[in-house]
């Protein structure tokens, strides 16, 4: 399975479209048994027939996100990418829900089936949308990094996969790619050199000194110098003494400890292990939040989408 289809579906099995059935629609009540014939009709494979009920739910509620996020979601189903892209670019601010995880979903599983054909500049730009509703997916995020690195623009690609990793630190797809930069050009050399300068004026960001960690340890991982290693431990043990609650900087230490066998690891493990479970009982806090959503702002922050044409000169 190629990086485009396999990510498709990985977002999708996060969170599978939703068929939103309940709801403001804006439909009279006498077409809402056609938005059931519509999915009825899709359910049993006539995708013609619900197309047509679709299209003629829309004209009397063309406002309606629900409407179009669903016959994107059959356009993208049957390969008319561009139909279901330009379905979804005509949707407005959304605000339930509900239908932002459709949206989200939709756009995630579109952004993969555009990475499959190789159209990486589309595919970027759903998946840019589908994080700017969903900035918690570190599977959007790693698939915005792969469709950067396809276009060849490594240093676009650096944040993703780090955010990605941010939020999901046993990710080895992402530290695959960023060591695949590494091996290709000088961009994350440049870049953690430029980390590095910005740690000294700010020595107490967290979420910049976990950045270096994970960028020597995708060194160390490819070039397996023991300064790399040493200098990303130091910046895990730094991260945790300025954020205690933060678990991620716990694994990478049990990673880079349990490659040389080293006693300590398993504790450090189960020291992670504590941590996450604590955080799935609470809140993230705003700092927290800091340093898991690292800087990156895509889209408006009611996910609306602007029109874009469905061209592609990748």
């Amino acid at each position: 399975m190629d990086d485009g289809r396999r990510l498709g579906f990985l977002v999708a099995r996060r969170t599978a479209v939703v068929l939103i059935l309940g709801g403001s629609l804006s439909l009279s009540a006498c077409r809402v048994g056609e938005l059931s014939d519509a999915r009825e009709a899709y359910r049993s494979g006539d995708r013609a027939g619900a197309e047509k009920l679709y299209l003629s739910l829309l004209e009397d509620a063309p406002s309606s996100p629900l409407i179009r996020i669903e016959l994107a979601h059959l356009y993208a189903e049957a390969g008319a990418l561009d139909r279901a892209f330009r379905m979804l670019s005509r949707i407005g601010p959304v605000r339930e829900p509900s239908w932002i995880d459709a949206l989200a979903a939709t756009l995630g599983r579109l952004g993969g089936a555009y990475l499959e054909q190789g159209k990486n500049e589309t595919a970027a730009r759903c998946f840019a949308r589908a994080i700017a509703l969903w900035p918690g997916s570190a599977d959007l995020f790693d698939a915005l990094g792969r469709a950067e690195f396809r276009r060849g623009h490594h240093r676009q690609a650096i944040g993703p996969f780090l955010t990605s990793i941010a939020l999901a630190p046993e990710n080895d797809g992402a530290y695959f790619y960023l060591g695949l930069i590494d091996q290709i050009s000088p961009t994350l050399d440049d870049t953690l050199a430029s980390h590095h300068e910005a740690l000294e004026e700010r020595p107490t960001d967290a979420a910049l000194s976990y950045r270096v960690g994970v960028l020597h340890e995708v060194r160390w991982r490819w070039r397996h110098e023991p300064a790399d290693r040493r200098a990303a431990l130091d910046a895990f043990e730094h991260v945790s003494a300025e954020r205690p609650d933060f678990a991620n900087p716990w694994f990478h230490r049990y990673a880079l400890l349990g490659a040389v066998d080293d006693p300590a690891a398993p504790t450090f493990f189960e020291r992670y292990r504590a941590l996450r479970k604590l955080q799935g009982l609470r809140a993230p806090s705003a700092n927290l939040a800091d340093i898991l959503l690292l800087p990156m702002r895509v889209g408006n922050s009611e996910g609306g989408l602007e029109q874009i044409p469905p061209t592609d000169q990748s």
